[in-house]
C-alpha cells in the first residue's frame, strides 16, 4: 500500500523524511475495514448477512457520531463477528497512537498494535501492517 510511495521518496529525495499523518493512516485503515467487512459478509450465514447490510458507514463513523439506532445495529454486528469486532478495536487503538507525546511510547504502541493486527490473519490487514 505505502511501499511504492516510500520507495519513490527515498530514491528521489533521500534527505526527506516520510511522515504518516493521522488522517491518511486512519482513512487507509477504514478501506481495510471495508475489505474485511466484504469478505466476512461473503462467509456469513444468510441470517448474519442481514445484519451486515447497511453496516459499511457504521464501521467508518466515529463512535460519538452514531445515532441510537446505529449504535444498536453496530452492537449487533460486533456481537456476531469476531473479526469485525477486532477491526473496530484496532481502529480505535490506531487512533490513540497519535496522542502519545513521547516517541518511545508511540513506537511501543505501534509494535503492540501490529502484533494484535497480525492475529486477524486477513491479507488486507497484513498488507496494511
Amino acid at each position: 500500500m505505502w511501499d511504492p510511495f516510500i520507495r519513490a521518496v527515498r530514491e528521489s529525495v533521500p534527505h526527506v523524511k516520510n511522515v504518516f499523518d493521522f488522517f491518511h493512516v486512519v482513512s487507509t485503515f477504514n478501506k481495510v475495514i471495508d475489505k474485511v467487512r466484504n469478505s466476512e459478509f461473503t462467509n456469513a450465514t444468510k441470517e448474519d448477512q442481514e445484519v451486515f447490510k447497511g453496516s459499511k458507514y457504521l464501521l467508518l463513523k466515529n463512535k460519538p457520531s452514531l445515532k441510537p439506532d446505529e449504535k444498536s445495529h453496530l452492537k449487533k454486528l460486533l456481537g456476531i463477528n469476531k473479526n469485525i469486532f477486532t477491526m473496530m478495536l484496532l481502529k480505535e487503538s490506531l487512533k490513540r497512537i497519535w496522542k502519545y507525546q513521547k516517541r518511545g511510547w508511540a513506537d511501543n504502541a505501534i509494535e503492540t498494535w501490529c502484533a494484535l493486527a497480525h492475529q486477524v490473519g486477513h491479507p488486507e490487514v497484513e498488507r496494511f501492517i
